[in-house]
């Protein structure tokens, strides 16, 4: 039996509120446990690495906002004020000061809760702050990364890192990376758009690969046979030797060799065709809020994120990927990708590590696309999120049945479900919470948001398309 259990706390929230003061010993509340003993409150559990993922309590954190374990890395070594650091507990739009050393402290409280399974946002060095001025925030959300190989030194150190999960493993609790291929953080400039805050896209039909500025701008990349799927090979690529076919795309001096590995810091790696409005071509296309779109088509890039993730898996032990902006990057990278690094995890002794992807759209045959052809195992139940949205806020009461149907989406279009959709009620609790909280209006109790002849179901509820039971803090 799957079950499931979730406690999410929403990106604005606040720390979890210990009796200890911040700042204690690394392992003072974290003792050692027999490596051969699973979780204690689950002791029929499976050790991590034989324990496939639906028998796993799944806890999801952000972790600036989980617990401040070393108040000396609130700055990330940096000077200056926050616009420099990103540090600033009393604004919701930087860093609070939540670290590994802080996840590490609080082992024993969610070994306690019966957790088997962390899942972190991402903990990778960011670019501190972006954001245009009077628009600043701070990568407190871990979205916006330079270097691959490190670990954002306001969440620690990769020593850090390599202390939870030894520990979290002798609980039998697994580490689940949160990791991005879309984009890096916003670095790479564009002469065009010199003091403005958003450069629109230009499309592949109006500028070519071929031509530079447009379709009647001078010959470039000759020979080049564009990026569908039967030309993604290094042959073709190689004639790719100039970004500036939509945008003279530049990197500021002070940021040229910011971004690790090496090869991110080349423009060439890159779309560099302006804004995504998430629509059509341009949501595979476009710089994402800004951020420096990869050239995911590219197999130089192809090659170096399967190098970045291999990396973390054997030097940590990593025991799964949840896998941002699924549906932004080109389906032949996934197909690729996704068993190569769980193939990876295999023969290093992990035959259960899991990958599950984020593919925004409520559509149940878009999200399926994405298991048959990406070759994802799960992916997030946005669709039920949409469903959920619509029953607990926007009163549509007559709509609950839908939660108890047969997911037919899915079966009609790949034969069977995913093996296991673990982050269902993560997204349940966004719908019943953030939503709520978005419109200022107060989270109903359960028993009156389906009031209207719903609430006799709502006990079922959470148990529907497999999860066992609904857990927040």
């Amino acid at each position: 039996m799957m079950v499931v259990i979730f406690a999410f706390f929403i990106a604005l929230g606040t720390f979890f509120q210990g009796a200890e003061a911040h700042g204690q010993s690394l392992i003072s509340n974290s003792k050692e446990i027999d490596p051969k003993i699973t979780n204690k409150n689950a002791p029929h559990l499976l050790p991590v690495k034989n324990r496939p993922i639906k028998d796993d309590v799944i806890y999801f954190m952000l972790p600036d906002r989980f617990y401040n374990g070393d108040p000396a890395n609130d700055r990330g070594g940096m000077a200056g004020s926050r616009l420099d650091h990103g540090f600033d507990p009393t604004h919701k739009a930087f860093y609070h000061g939540g670290d590994l050393r802080g996840v590490i402290e609080k082992l024993d409280y969610l070994e306690d809760l019966g957790v088997s399974a962390i899942w972190m946002a991402p903990i990778f060095k960011n670019k501190p702050v972006q954001g245009p001025k009077g628009q600043e925030s701070a990568a407190y959300h871990g979205y916006w990364i330079t270097d691959f190989t490190r670990i954002d030194p306001h969440f620690g150190s990769n020593q850090d890192l390599k202390d939870l999960i030894r520990l979290a493993h002798a609980r039998g609790i697994k580490v689940i990376f949160d990791i991005i291929t879309n984009h890096t953080a916003d670095v790479i400039q564009y002469q065009e758009c010199q003091g403005e805050n958003i450069c629109p896209y230009r499309s592949l039909a109006d500028y070519p690969y071929t031509t530079r500025g447009d379709r009647d701008g001078p010959a470039i990349n000759p020979g080049f046979m564009g990026d569908d799927p039967r030309h993604q090979t290094p042959g073709n690529f190689a004639r790719l030797t100039r970004p500036d076919w939509a945008y003279r795309p530049f990197v500021p001096e002070a940021e040229a060799d910011i971004k690790v590995p090496q090869w991110l810091n080349d423009p060439i790696y890159y779309h560099n065709r302006g804004e995504t409005t998430f629509r059509g071509e341009n949501s595979l296309y476009g710089d994402f809020a800004g951020l420096d779109d990869l050239f995911t088509e590219h197999p130089r890039a192809l090659d170096g994120m399967i190098e970045i993730y291999k990396f973390w898996i054997k030097e940590f032990g990593i025991d799964g990927f949840r896998i941002d902006t699924v549906r932004h990057v080109n389906m032949a990278f996934w197909q690729r990708f996704v068993p190569e690094i769980r193939a990876y995890a295999a023969t290093l002794g992990n035959p259960h590590f899991y990958v599950f992807g984020e593919v925004y759209d409520p559509d149940p045959k878009a999200l399926s696309q994405f298991v048959r052809d990406g070759k994802f195992p799960a992916v997030l139940d946005f669709g039920f999120q949409s469903i959920a949205q619509k029953v607990l806020i926007d009163g549509a009461p007559r709509r609950c049945w839908r939660i108890f149907l047969p997911p037919t989406g899915f079966i009609k279009v790949i034969g069977a479900m995913p093996a296991f959709c673990p982050p269902f009620w993560a997204i349940m609790i966004w719908a019943a919470l953030g939503i709520f909280s978005s419109k200022n209006l107060a989270p109903m109790p359960m028993t009156r948001c389906c009031s209207s002849g719903c609430a006799w179901l709502m006990p079922d509820a959470f148990r529907a398309r497999g999860a066992g039971d609904l857990f927040w803090r």
